[in-house]
């Protein structure tokens, strides 16, 4: 019932535009399991986008924490986006309380992948801001990857002021086992920031 009228209130305050975030991006960072993984793990060991950029590739059949951050935003107080994986890789659980008063209101559990957050509004997307974390055992081969939300507006990021900016193949990471991984501690390239990935 929290959820439903959670989505509820999400479509009465969200009006879809670039809402001044068209260069945000989704950040993935693949770190080795951690039973005592934090919020802060892979900053603390020097992830910064600059002089450490994040660690896309796994190796196969590894048990992994893969991170999710935004950056390059200009505010934010929502995320909605989508997860896909290969069926032979398995999903132990999602870790997302990261940002101050976060809600998760769709856990990525089951099929459906989705995952949808509230939080406070914060207005700091020049640093890496993180959200939570997947925890997953790598299959002998694939990628996980960010795609299309099945609920309304898809996916996307939801500024301060309730507006939506669609995340589109040019704003989202990707994690593979071997080549294949996408690093996007940059802004997307100029034109593809609406751009789509309608299907795995």
């Amino acid at each position: 019932m929290r959820h439903t009228a959670w989505c509820l209130l999400w479509l009465l305050i969200a009006r879809p535009s670039n809402g001044g975030n068209e260069n945000a991006t989704i950040v993935l960072h693949a770190r080795p399991f951690d039973p005592a993984a934090t919020c802060s793990a892979p900053l603390a060991d020097g992830l910064d986008c600059a002089q450490q950029r994040p660690v896309v590739t796994c190796d196969s059949l590894s048990h992994v924490d893969i991170y999710v951050f935004a950056k390059n935003f200009e505010s934010m107080r929502g995320l909605q986006v989508k997860f896909m994986w290969p069926a032979n890789w398995v999903f132990e659980g999602w870790f997302g309380s990261c940002q101050p008063g976060s809600i998760t209101v769709v856990s990525p559990v089951g099929v459906e992948r989705n995952l949808s957050l509230a939080f406070e509004c914060t207005g700091n997307g020049v640093t890496l801001q993180p959200i939570g974390w997947l925890r997953m055992w790598t299959g002998p081969n694939g990628c996980l990857d960010v795609i299309q939300s099945d609920y309304p507006y898809a996916s996307h990021l939801l500024s301060c002021a309730g507006l939506i900016t669609s995340l589109g193949n040019g704003h989202c990471g990707r994690i593979c086992v071997g080549a294949g991984g996408v690093d996007r501690c940059d802004p997307p390239p100029a034109g593809e920031w609406d751009s789509m990935i309608i299907e795995y």
